[in-house]
């Protein structure tokens, strides 16, 4: 994941994903406004603000530029749903738990089962118990 994350995700949401940034808030009777920008990637941003604020890097900004023209981001995309399909599968892997005894005759004997399927033969009818207090009626069956 960190993988993902550092590599094809950032570029792919930098360079190529446009977003919109809230630019303010304002009240109008009982409702709140919200006045959003146009949309842009980040660095379409960073290339906006370098043209007022001669803090940031052109060279840096270049380089960035540069780095846009030359990756596809369909292939970004499909490396990115790749590298996703990858996680899932990790995420949606369960170990191979025991089978738990799903018997619903448990807490009735051996014997006492051999002679309840005994009853329901020689009688020819069905016979329901209850292995516990609190657990439902089963049939027992024949044989």
């Amino acid at each position: 994941m960190n993988d993902l994350y550092a590599n094809e995700l950032r570029l792919y949401m930098n360079l190529f994903q446009p977003s919109v940034k809230l630019v303010k808030v304002f009240r109008k009777g009982s409702r709140l406004r919200r006045v959003y920008d146009r949309l842009q990637t980040p660095l379409d941003r960073l290339i906006a603000l370098s043209a007022t604020d001669p803090h940031i890097h052109r060279e840096k900004i270049e380089a960035l530029q540069h780095l846009r023209r030359q990756l596809d981001p369909f292939a970004l995309s499909k490396i990115i749903d790749l590298k996703l399909s990858n996680i899932w599968s990790l995420a949606h892997y369960r170990p191979e738990l025991p089978k738990k005894n799903t018997d619903p005759l448990k807490g009735i004997s051996p014997v006492e089962k051999q002679v309840l399927r005994a009853i329901a033969n020689l009688q020819g009818i069905r016979v329901y118990v209850r292995a516990r207090k609190e657990a439902p009626l089963v049939e027992v069956k024949h044989g």
